[in-house]
């Protein structure tokens, strides 16, 4: 058996996949979808099985029209949030397109083949597949990915014949050694950035192969199964992305709070609750951040304004005045790397000890005294022409100041030598 497997797999790849690149053909694209035109990565045979719907009824649909299910778009697009609903995805559609089970795999940009959710097979098969078989051993899954066919039904029969499935791993190893009668498939591909969604629906041998007109059916819900699986697949990203900040943000020993433009609280590390919690300046109503000193408000929203648009922000860091009469909040507003329309805010007490931040700034690197004095109107939060107000000097002259101190302490930006001088022991 080996030896035909072998036989076998060279020959469908020379078919099919042409030349072994390491990347996928180029797909055609759909008029209404119009998706990347590439996919940059074949899928390896690795895989793991992430979720696995309950065992649904056997249901074997006769060909044709004839006892075909109405499928309400309502009952689809549950399935974006809710997971229940996912689970009966494969098993409405399925029963839709006239076949007896329906898989649902999703691979990732560097190639990684999950088997999200499935109908009909139960546990044990599925898991033998995720295991062995999802990836470059599953032929109908391959040929739907070399075929150049996006958002509309593949003919899977078709591309791959009898004879090279009854020759196949797949069919030897997988459904006749679990007992198991599947033997034609329809596939629909979608893509979107950094993911392919592949769905393949099968039924028995004495069914017969697919139909032009369940290849037509399937189109009809082509374009509501790629919004549903664009719409989780967004949502995936986002739960990530959360789930990422909240793990650094839970780790920081500093005070950070994580806003929108807004001033919508997003997350905050275990310093941010607590100084939330206190209310002391700056506290949580309605959602949002709310300060005590109404003065620099309006400027947080257009620093962090700016920070979003990647524009200079001229003031970055800001006092805000504490009721208890306690030295007032540093806050410092800095872009939040990946994660779009996003701010960080540094917050530290004013009041750190002057005179050992005066010795290190001047031990370190080498800055005067006018300089001095110029980085701690800046660490206050105030423009060159207030720095120069106070110490009686112009605003170009500021201005010259800040430069040499940005030279020594090698910091490109303003912002980026508030952050510095925040951090000083």
């Amino acid at each position: 058996m080996a030896g035909t497997a072998l036989e076998w797999s060279g020959a469908f790849q020379a078919r099919v996949a042409g030349p072994s690149d390491g990347a996928l053909p180029r797909f055609v694209e759909t008029p209404a979808l119009r998706p990347p035109a590439t996919v940059r990565e074949r899928a390896p045979a690795s895989s793991k099985l992430l979720i696995s719907a309950k065992d649904s009824p056997h249901f074997q649909s006769p060909r044709g029209t004839a006892g075909v299910a109405m499928v309400r778009l309502g009952d689809l697009y549950a399935a974006i949030d809710d997971d229940a609903a996912y689970a009966q995805l494969p098993a409405m559609v399925a029963q839709f397109v006239g076949a007896r089970s329906c898989n649902v795999q999703r691979i990732d940009r560097a190639g990684q083949t999950t088997v999200q959710q499935f109908s009909y097979y139960d546990r044990n098969i599925m898991e033998d597949y995720a295991a062995r078989f999802s990836g470059e051993l599953d032929m109908w899954t391959q040929a739907g990915l070399t075929s150049g066919i996006l958002n509309r039904a593949v003919p899977l029969d078709d591309l791959v014949p009898e004879t090279l499935f009854r020759a196949s791993a797949m069919w030897n190893d997988l459904f006749r050694f679990h007992g198991d009668d599947t033997g034609h498939s329809l596939g629909l591909v979608h893509r979107f950035d950094g993911a392919i969604m592949a769905t393949s629906f099968h039924r028995a041998w004495s069914a017969g192969a697919f139909s032009p007109a369940e290849a037509a059916r399937l189109d009809t819900i082509g374009t509501d199964l790629h919004r549903i699986y664009h719409a989780r697949e967004l949502l995936r990203r986002r739960a990530e992305d959360r789930l990422a900040w909240a793990n650094m943000l839970d780790a920081h020993q500093a005070t950070v709070l994580m806003v929108d433009a807004a001033l919508r609280l997003v997350e905050a590390s275990p310093n941010g609750r607590r100084l939330l919690d206190t209310g002391d300046g700056i506290a949580l109503r309605q959602g949002h951040l709310v300060f005590s000193d109404r003065g620099p408000a309006a400027a947080i929203r257009n620093a962090i304004a700016e920070t979003f648009r990647c524009r200079p922000v001229e003031q970055a860091a800001f006092l805000c005045a504490r009721p208890s009469g306690a030295a007032p909040w540093r806050l410092l507003v800095l872009p939040a790397g990946d994660v779009a329309n996003r701010c960080l805010l540094l917050v530290a007490p004013s009041e750190p000890d002057a005179a050992r931040r005066v010795r290190w700034l001047r031990g370190c690197f080498g800055l005067t005294d006018a300089e001095m004095g110029v980085a701690e109107g800046l660490l206050a939060g105030r423009t060159a022409e207030e720095i120069g107000d106070r110490r009686r000097i112009t605003a170009a002259t500021v201005r010259t100041h800040i430069r040499h101190i940005l030279e020594k302490t090698d910091s490109r930006r303003i912002t980026a030598l508030i952050s510095l001088l925040m951090s000083l022991p």
